[in-house]
């Protein structure tokens, strides 16, 4: 199913323009990703500090000092292909 650009336009808000939003609250992330059909959100909806960070407890990440946006780069695929 095809969706127009402009239903996404319409719809995609960022949680941090929401005055006196709680992240930490999973009751009020859960309420706004409810019905997507009436606005998206996009951003932090829910953060548990209590939490160990996933990246943290990979054990495949032990001893790497950089954060995976900085292992991120453009590769060619044109042989691939």
């Amino acid at each position: 199913k095809m969706t127009p650009e402009g239903w996404y336009a319409e719809r995609v808000r960022k949680v941090e323009d929401l005055k006196n939003y709680d992240k930490s609250d999973i009751w009020a992330a859960r309420k706004l990703v409810e019905d997507m059909e009436k606005e998206i959100y996009t951003g932090v909806l829910y953060e548990n500090k209590e939490r160990e960070n996933f990246l943290e407890v990979q054990k495949s990440r032990d001893g790497i000092q950089t954060e995976l946006v900085e292992e991120v780069a453009q590769r060619e695929i044109g042989d691939l292909i």
